[in-house]
């Protein structure tokens, strides 16, 4: 439906200025389609007041106050649009929110309603959304305090969103008859609608970029031992009378631990927390790359997936990059960056708190470092959590590769003994090879392993020449990388000038921080240093090389190439953990001369270029369908990790 017709429905009594307020915020809302404003009179002291001359806005004015649910009730029977908003007169819309929560109805989850975020005029966060704890009583998410920026940027379901704001299709209104009148004059009647929508199962949304402003307790006070703000607690009791059995199935009295699991994680059957040491920057890094390819393999398992990282920063690009593919994250607060003062309590910013939160059935750490950091941390808040350590590579196998080429560690390293304490902390490993799977199986036969490949990239196929060059793509804040151009340009590249009878011949280097090398290198690289988009640097090269010495895991930088089809030379190290057509693909070189031959040979022979060029794209497509099909594989691995023995019984710990 394009740009719908909304109707907004205002019950008042007296407090004409604050009707006044919410009409004129209406009337500057930037939503394309119409809007239709009916304004309920509940026989106001003094009668509607300035109203009665107010344009663009159909009056009705009742001889008797009838109260907030039965005059929403009267007035959905005459309005005309396909939604309505069920709106309090102490609220200021912001002008995108009705256009927002339009867009939100037709989110694929198909909801019963939508409601916004709540902010004081102050930009104090009031309510996004609600839950209902099994003794009916109710917890506003959020109230008072400073939530993760991902959790206001996504959508999320919700027991209840409260009718101050509320939007939902007006005939779902009128077929569910509308507010219940046991509920009347007013309170748990929205709560009541809420509960009506999701039994017929249409969930209840927040749209936390819908925004309004809210004068709370403007029209009722705060006070539930009198006046009109008595009748809540007088309701709650109507209202858990009628829903008693459908209660049972919450579970606990509203809480905050109930309200988050709602918010991260919804109503997936199973959720997993990811640890990180900062957000995952996926087209700077192939190992970052490879965490969200499992991130994305367990959502389409039906997993939910969120992610605590340790130092954001990013946040805007990757940050945002993650809640795009439905992937909340949670982290230190940065105070300068959010605009916070200081006066709201800060919420789900320690990953102590994030595990208590939420009934996670696993957490999974990346970096050896960072899980011996912050397992204790974990296994802290909830003992019997099963905890996975993601290797990203064995660091120890590369380190000990390094070092017989003489190459010391940065940092001095992490010695295999050490690395070896910290997987044994862990419930279960998962590496980024079949030899790493191996070599730690062999080493720590109690603990279960498994290998997830680094990703392999959807085929980016196009027809093409066989363009120039020889490009090198790596991350140069990772040794291996560093080493192997050196190499290239110490040992392979001034073979490769020879044979080319071209001293000019430089290999293209891309990548992170390749720039600040640019002067050590000189004219034996051309450095183009980070690079957005990749295809244009593949669609120029003619041969792709991988000259590394030592490393571990599988090579991300390959599995990239090969989605571009571009045929790739390389060493056994760079070919380690591929197999079948995508090993098939790769020239593999044994020597420096060997490796200088097969790159002259694909630089100089188009035909020769032609054949590996059609073994490429045909690998290329294979790793796809491999990777999809091995998805499967690790998310069962995953859902069937359980907590293994104490510290002391797997030999950790005094």
């Amino acid at each position: 439906m394009t740009n719908p017709s909304v109707s907004v429905l205002i019950a008042q009594w007296g407090k004409v200025n604050f009707t006044e307020r919410a009409v004129a915020s209406i009337q500057r809302s930037q939503y394309e389609g119409e809007i239709e404003i009916l304004v309920w009179d509940n026989a106001s002291p003094g009668g509607p007041g300035s109203l009665a001359q107010r344009k663009g806005i159909t009056l009705i004015e009742h001889d008797e106050n009838i109260g907030f649910g039965p005059a929403h009730n009267a007035m959905a029977e005459r309005a005309t649009g396909d939604y309505i908003i069920i709106l309090n007169n102490d609220v200021v819309l912001d002008p995108l929110c009705i256009d927002r929560l339009v867009q939100a109805m037709g989110d694929p989850l198909n909801p019963g309603a939508v409601g916004p975020l709540y902010r004081g005029f102050d930009g104090t966060v009031l309510e996004a959304g609600g839950v209902v704890g099994n003794d009916a009583s109710g917890w506003q998410l959020f109230k008072g305090t400073a939530p993760p920026p991902s959790l206001l940027r996504r959508r999320y379901e919700v027991h209840y969103a409260s009718a101050a704001c509320l939007m939902l299709e007006r005939e779902v209104f009128l077929s569910l008859d509308g507010f219940d009148d046991r509920y009347s004059p007013a309170y748990y009647e929205d709560t009541d609608l809420c509960m009506k929508l999701r039994q017929q199962g249409h969930p209840v949304l927040v749209e936390p970029l819908a925004v309004c402003f809210h004068y709370e307790g403007a029209t009722s006070g705060k006070d539930v031992t009198s006046g009109f703000k008595a009748y809540q607690v007088r309701n709650r009791s109507r209202f858990l009378r009628r829903w008693v059995d459908e209660l049972q199935e919450v579970g606990e009295p509203a809480s905050f631990g109930l309200a988050a699991t709602q918010a991260i994680v919804g109503s997936a059957e199973r959720s997993v927390l990811w640890v990180s040491p900062h957000l995952p920057r996926v087209d700077r890094e192939a190992g970052h790359l490879r965490i969200l390819r499992m991130i994305e393999q367990l959502q389409a398992d039906g997993q939910h997936v969120a992610m605590w990282v340790r130092d954001p920063f990013d946040v805007d690009r990757y940050g945002r990059m993650l809640e795009s593919k439905g992937v909340p994250w949670f982290g230190p607060v940065e105070k300068s960056r959010w605009h916070l003062d200081g006066s709201d309590p800060e919420i789900l910013t320690g990953l102590d708190d994030v595990v208590r939160a939420v009934d996670w059935d696993s957490v999974i750490i990346s970096f050896p470092d960072v899980a011996r950091d912050l397992i204790p941390v974990s296994r802290g808040a909830r003992a019997d959590l099963p905890i996975l350590i993601d290797c990203v590579d064995v660091h120890f196998i590369r380190e000990e590769r390094g070092l017989a080429f003489g190459v010391n560690p940065p940092g001095g390293g992490m010695s295999r003994r050490d690395e070896l304490a910290i997987f044994r902390m862990s419930d279960g490993l998962i590496t980024a090879s079949a030899y790493e799977t191996e070599v730690v199986r062999e080493a720590l036969p109690s603990v279960p392993v498994t290998s997830f490949l680094v990703a392999a990239e959807e085929p980016r196929i196009e027809e093409r020449g066989p363009g120039s060059g020889a490009l090198f793509l790596g991350n140069f804040n990772h040794a291996p990388n560093l080493d192997g151009v050196e190499w290239w340009i110490d040992a392979i590249q001034p073979r490769v000038r020879a044979s080319l009878d071209d001293d000019s011949f430089a290999v293209r280097v891309v990548g992170t921080a390749s720039g600040r090398h640019r002067f050590d290198w000189g004219g034996n690289a051309d450095v183009a240093g980070w690079v957005e988009d990749l295809a244009d640097e593949f669609r120029a090269a003619r041969v792709f090389v991988v000259p590394l010495r030592y490393g571990a895991g599988t090579k991300g930088k390959i599995t990239v190439a090969m989605a571009f089809g571009i045929p790739i030379v390389t060493t056994p190290i760079g070919a380690e953990g591929f197999f079948g057509a995508t090993l098939e693909s790769l020239v593999v070189a044994q020597t420096e001369d060997e490796f200088a031959e097969a790159c002259v040979r694909l630089l100089v022979d188009d035909d020769h270029w032609v054949e590996r060029r059609e073994i490429a794209v045909a690998a290329a497509e294979e790793a796809w369908e491999s990777q999809v099909r091995a998805g499967g594989d690790f998310t069962a691995w995953v859902r069937r990790r359980r907590p293994l023995a104490t510290y002391i019984e797997r030999g950790v710990g005094p």
